[in-house]
């Protein structure tokens, strides 16, 4: 399977890497700028809110990957698709998709992360360290009675 080899090297290099850190800087770049011109996107229920979180933030990073795949002309390219423009928009939409999911990915592991650490987990909570002992309870004296 040589050809699968040389497929999985296209996307295993230094070059993916450095490709999809530019597209997570230039979509937070767009989203810091849009957020900070347009505030009604922070706004939860207004109609720019569900476009920008639903639409615009989640498509982001392929439009960027595709963008900078367009305009890069002198990036280094990984051999096989150094020369087929097609191939390059391919490359930015793939790199853009990861950059995404892996961003989406490492975001909700941080806001676990600190949940558990703010103690705000809906995870359930840890046993306890010492587990009860399996010994019932012992009865409770018996009431004295009043005395006349």
């Amino acid at each position: 399977m040589p050809q699968l080899d040389k497929g999985f090297e296209v996307f295993v290099n230094w070059q993916t890497a450095l490709f999809c850190l530019g597209i997570y800087f230039a979509t937070y770049i767009v989203r810091t700028v849009v957020q900070a011109l347009i505030p009604k996107v922070k706004v939860k229920g207004a109609m720019p809110y569900h476009l920008w979180n639903e639409l615009f933030l989640p498509l982001g990073p392929y439009g960027t990957g595709i963008l900078i795949a367009l305009v890069a002309k002198k990036f280094p390219w990984p051999m096989p698709i150094a020369d087929v423009w097609s191939a390059k928009v391919m490359y930015g939409l793939v790199c853009g998709g990861a950059s995404g999911w892996f961003y989406g990915r490492f975001r909700a592991w941080a806001k676990v992360k600190d949940e558990r650490k703010a103690g705000t987990s809906d995870a359930p909570p840890a046993p306890p360290s010492n587990p009860p002992s399996a010994d019932p309870p012992a009865d409770p004296a018996p009431p004295t009675p009043p005395a006349n």
